[in-house]
């Protein structure tokens, strides 16, 4: 029997004959050095990994800082979109540009979520009927609630109204502690009746009678209405009370009457109105790659009062990756978030569209302010 000269397998002659123990030995140093050489295989390509890894980390950082600088030059009352930098802030409708989702607002400038309130919106205008509530009469009674019935003079969100509270005089004997559940409902007409709800609150007024006096309390409520529907709110107090007084959306009355009947309402209603939520918003804008690209870099600087509103951005319809956030603070003091997104993928080249998004649910709020791109 021969052997081969680097790594001794056994070579058999014509007339050798063919050992079990030889034969399983060579197949046995054969699967050993096929899997030493895939480890070594296997190290090199992880560490080859992990050093293209570290590069790609540094190359970033490194366009982040240059991203970071060019948009501290640039301003913010123009957009720079040259050498593979595009920087874009969103100060004013005519730099925003066309917005996918939302519209420019003059008070928030580029934002998602619940909307800006609408102060030159008075429901008065449009009421159908109203009146204020007794607060001695049993809740059994239509007199002791309140109501106000009005047609929608916009599409919007009603987030709050004031109730008012009238205490004047104290039951002989009575309790002067005012605590009693009130529940509000919103009803809007369908056909010829208010058979559908779409709100209700249940809170508690809570006052202590020591002398005759009126009384203001904000509250938060969430009522969508649409514009030429009509709608009824409500409110009821549960039970009686030893107080003889007046509460509602309105308590005020033509002086000399009765705090039972034939009272002549005025509607001195507070409404707070919202514009209808948005719950995102996009802004997007080109930019020429010069050659072919498939990396990228972009920071994205935001506001955001509550949890939900977040960023997204993409490249050409393909999503970057978000790396991180800090927040910050304007010369102004004015706090702001910063986050930052990395792009490697598909080689592009041409025209690239780049396309910011904020979202934001329930009554949060948030506010692009501005974005840069960088291609590599």
């Amino acid at each position: 029997m021969n052997y081969t000269e680097n790594y001794h397998l056994p070579q058999w002659v014509k007339e050798d004959r063919i050992m079990m123990e030889d034969f399983n030995a060579a197949m046995a140093g054969i699967e050993k050095g096929l899997n030493d050489s895939k480890a070594v295989i296997d190290q090199n390509q992880s560490t080859v990994e992990n050093v293209g890894a570290q590069i790609w980390s540094a190359v970033t950082r490194c366009a982040r800082n240059i991203l970071f600088g060019t948009m501290e030059q640039n301003g913010k009352d123009k957009i720079f979109c040259a050498n593979s930098l595009l920087c874009h802030p969103l100060g004013t409708k005519e730099l925003a540009g066309t917005l996918s989702g939302g519209k420019w607002s003059d008070a928030l400038g580029v934002f998602a979520g619940r909307g800006e309130e609408r102060t030159g919106v008075d429901l008065k205008k449009q009421c159908i009927s109203f009146q204020g509530g007794n607060l001695k009469l049993p809740s059994s009674s239509s007199n002791s609630r309140s109501h106000y019935e009005f047609t929608a003079p916009v599409t919007g969100v009603i987030r709050g109204f004031t109730l008012f509270t009238n205490l004047s005089v104290l039951s002989a004997g009575g309790d002067p502690h005012l605590n009693r559940p009130v529940q509000f409902t919103a009803k809007k007409k369908v056909g010829d009746s208010y058979s559908e709800t779409v709100y209700q609150k249940d809170f508690i007024l809570d006052k202590m009678f020591t002398q005759a006096e009126d009384h203001e309390d904000e509250i938060t409520v969430e009522v969508p209405i649409t514009k030429g529907s009509s709608y009824y709110f409500e409110l009821k107090l549960s039970g009686s009370t030893d107080i003889y007084g007046r509460y509602g959306f309105v308590v005020n009355a033509t002086p000399g009457d009765s705090y039972l009947e034939d009272i002549h309402w005025i509607d001195h209603s507070q409404f707070r109105i919202y514009n209808q939520p948005v719950p995102a918003v996009t802004v997007s804008r080109t930019m020429p790659a010069e050659g072919t690209v498939n990396r990228a870099a972009a920071i994205v600087r935001y506001q955001k009062d509550g949890a939900s509103p977040t960023t997204a951005v993409t490249l050409n319809g393909q999503a970057m990756r978000w790396e991180g956030d800090h927040e910050r603070t304007t010369p102004e003091g004015v706090p702001y978030i910063e986050a930052w997104f990395s792009y490697q993928g598909e080689p592009m080249s041409g025209d690239l569209t780049v396309r910011v998004t904020m979202t934001s649910a329930g009554a949060d709020e948030g506010r692009l302010l501005e974005y840069g791109v960088m291609l590599l």
